[in-house]
């Protein structure tokens, strides 16, 4: 799949196993918020850092940098 341009506000709706990425424009001032709304406990939920699933507990501030850090410790 390609990418979608979405703007302040928009929805989207996933199943429980679909990856996504979130790649903010270049002229981006602001961060970016996702709020998830679950249903019905499917699968454990976290990020994806390479080719490397890292559990949502131990993904810190720092992205993949601090998940990578906690792994090696």
């Amino acid at each position: 799949m390609g990418s979608v341009r979405r703007s302040s506000g928009s929805v989207a709706v996933r199943r429980a196993d679909h990856r996504h990425r979130i790649q903010l424009l270049d002229n981006a001032e602001r961060g970016c918020w996702s709020l998830v709304v679950t249903g019905p406990h499917q699968r454990n939920w976290g990020f994806w850092c390479g080719r490397k699933f890292i559990p949502w507990q131990a993904f810190g501030a720092d992205g993949c940098d601090t998940a990578s850090q906690i792994e090696n410790e």
